[in-house]
C-alpha cells in the first residue's frame, strides 16, 4: 500500500489528502487511508460522492477515538467532536450539490475557529 502526497495538487488523490487534512504521509498512523483506498473510494463512486464517503469514513474514525486526553497532548475533545462534524457537514454538501470536490480543492476544516483555537473542557477530560 502507498501513502503519498504531493502539495502541487496534480490529482484528485492529493486533493483529498489535502481537504482532508491527511497531508502527513511519514506513517500509516498519520495518513489514514492508503491512496489505494482514496482512489477507489473516488472512482467507484465519482469525485463528489467518492469524497462525501471519505468524509464520513474519517469523521468515524475520529468518533471512534478515545475519549481520555492527556495533559501532555494539549488536545481538546470539542476539537475532535468538532472536526468530525466539519467532515459530515462537507460530506452532506457534496451530497445535497451546495458543493463540489476538485473545482478548486476544498478546504473541510481549514480556517474554522475549532482548528485554530481548540477549547479544552477541562471537565470532560478524565486524567
Amino acid at each position: 500500500m502507498a501513502y503519498t502526497f504531493d502539495p502541487s495538487l496534480p490529482t484528485l488523490k492529493d486533493e483529498a489528502r489535502q481537504a482532508l487534512g491527511l497531508t502527513d504521509v511519514s506513517s500509516v498512523d498519520t495518513a489514514v487511508f492508503a491512496d489505494e483506498t482514496i482512489l477507489a473510494r473516488l472512482n467507484r463512486f465519482g469525485p463528489n460522492a467518492g469524497m462525501a464517503k471519505l468524509c464520513e469514513e474519517f469523521a468515524n474514525i475520529l468518533d471512534a477515538e478515545p475519549i481520555k486526553v492527556s495533559q501532555q497532548l494539549g488536545a481538546s475533545i470539542e476539537w475532535v467532536r468538532n472536526r468530525s462534524a466539519g467532515l459530515r457537514d462537507y460530506a452532506k454538501r457534496l451530497r445535497n450539490g451546495t458543493d463540489s470536490f476538485g473545482d478548486p480543492a476544498p478546504t473541510v476544516i481549514g480556517g474554522s475557529a475549532e482548528i485554530a483555537d481548540p477549547v479544552v473542557d477541562t471537565s470532560r477530560i478524565e486524567y
